[in-house]
């Protein structure tokens, strides 16, 4: 898992995006009090971080750190190409 960028990066909003075996990743984590949301995300997006398909590839409650969930997304990946799913 490659970092390419840092889209956002405030207490309230986390982004970033990633390269894993050609494939791009949005990291994103948001917080907004007065919504009660509080979690972080990962989705398929292109290079600029532009999102491609809103299916969430990840999704845990409150503040992840992105090298956590980034190595579960590339571990996921691995057992997806060898049939382990």
């Amino acid at each position: 898992m490659k970092f390419l960028t840092v889209i956002q990066n405030t207490d309230e909003r986390k982004q970033a995006v990633f390269e894993h075996e050609d494939f791009h990743y949005l990291y994103s984590y948001s917080k907004i009090d007065d919504a009660s949301v509080n979690e972080t995300m990962v989705f398929s997006c292109d290079e600029n971080g532009e999102v491609l398909d809103y299916t969430e590839l990840y999704t845990g409650y409150c503040y992840v750190p992105s090298d956590e969930v980034m190595k579960k997304i590339a571990e996921n990946k691995k057992a997806e190409a060898n049939n382990e799913v």
